[in-house]
């Protein structure tokens, strides 16, 4: 018995999607949000393919599309800022700030009275730092002691038993009023 083979009907396709063909609108679509700073992540979602895709098919309109753009306002700017409009003083001073290193500063000044030093009352930083660090070390010495820190103990216990015994007063009112209420 002979066996036949089959003659393939139809060429095979890769498998995945199918291969990505740019159009001039994608590649307007591209430009223009490369333009603005959209992250390349989202151009692709915007037209359908993954990031690398779009690195590959447009790597052009991504590398250039901030810089048509710079080049486009700028070229508006330059002719605002050096025309005689209303908007061509704040254009020409926005363009000498960011272009030309220009700043509009502050100066403010502090003063004590009649336009004298300021005078500090009490410890400087410097001094009040110093004052904090040997309250600590100190409180570390005291810790250290043995009898000191019996004495803290001690201090610590007989608080605690204060406030147990106003609560235990605060619970013996409570159940006094209680008491009378339902005798009522």
């Amino acid at each position: 018995m002979a066996t036949e083979r089959r003659k393939p009907t139809a060429e095979k396709q890769p498998p995945g999607r199918p291969r990505h063909v740019p159009t001039q609108k994608d590649r307007e679509i591209v430009s223009f949000a490369s333009a603005i700073g959209t992250p390349q992540a989202t151009i692709g979602r915007l037209i359908g393919i993954s990031e690398h895709t779009i690195r590959e098919h447009y790597r052009d309109e991504l590398d250039l599309g901030m810089a048509r753009a710079n080049i486009s306002v700028g070229r508006s700017l330059y002719r605002i800022a050096t025309g005689n409009s209303p908007q061509a003083a704040p254009a020409a001073m926005f363009w000498m700030k960011t272009r030309a290193g220009w700043k509009e500063t502050v100066r403010q000044e502090n003063t004590g009275p009649d336009g004298g030093p300021i005078e500090f009352k009490g410890m400087s930083a410097r001094e009040r730092i110093e004052s904090r660090i040997a309250r600590i070390h100190e409180r570390m010495e005291e810790d250290k002691n043995p009898r000191r820190a019996k004495e803290a103990n001690q201090e610590m216990l007989e608080a605690e038993a204060e406030r147990l015994k106003e609560t235990a007063q605060v619970a013996a009112r409570r159940n006094h009023t209680v008491a009378a209420i339902r005798a009522t």
